[in-house]
């Protein structure tokens, strides 16, 4: 079986969709969940505060390996 390029282009970007609808839907889960449970907001603060700091926004380099 042989694809097209428009095709092949086609599955590409139903595959980077699919991808990307998974990873907004958990992070929406997630806001969902801190705004419902405020105990479980105030520690992720304090971990982010705490790993990052508390004058600046988040970088990639803060992940650890």
């Amino acid at each position: 079986m042989n694809f097209l390029e428009e095709q092949f282009i086609m599955v590409c970007l139903d595959l980077f969709t699919a991808g990307s609808e998974t990873t907004a839907n958990t992070i929406d889960f997630g806001i969902l969940y801190m705004i419902q449970n405020p105990d479980v907001q105030k520690k992720v603060q304090a971990e982010i505060d705490q790993v990052i700091g508390p004058n600046r926004l988040p970088a990639l380099t803060d992940k650890s390996m």
